[in-house]
């Protein structure tokens, strides 16, 4: 990725924990705000697994669930995560504009 002087790059690295390392290494300033950013997508991604698994009930047992206000339960947290921009919570993090754009 290019952003600002064209001679200033970033490699995109595979794996999770590569990536990570990587974006350390690059923002050594910041890796507090790396690793909660880490965390926040591995909660985020575990609130869609559950929230599918909630999509995926019979619809009978899900409105029983919905009313009695279990979904909350069931949800993981979904309905915290999915009411934010991905830009919201990385300008919650850092004020890097160059990490934020990564």
């Amino acid at each position: 990725a290019i952003f600002g002087d064209p001679w200033c790059r970033h490699e995109i690295v595979a794996g999770e924990e590569a990536q990570k390392n990587s974006l350390k290494k690059r923002f050594p300033k910041e890796k507090k705000a790396i690793d909660k950013y880490c965390a926040f997508v591995k909660k985020a991604r575990r609130s869609f697994q559950r929230i599918a698994f909630f999509k995926a009930m019979p619809l009978s047992f899900a409105r029983i669930v919905t009313r009695s206000g279990m979904h909350r339960l069931l949800d993981g947290g979904f309905h915290k995560w999915s009411g934010r921009t991905t830009q919201q919570v990385l300008e919650k993090l850092t004020e890097d504009k160059e990490l934020q754009a990564l």
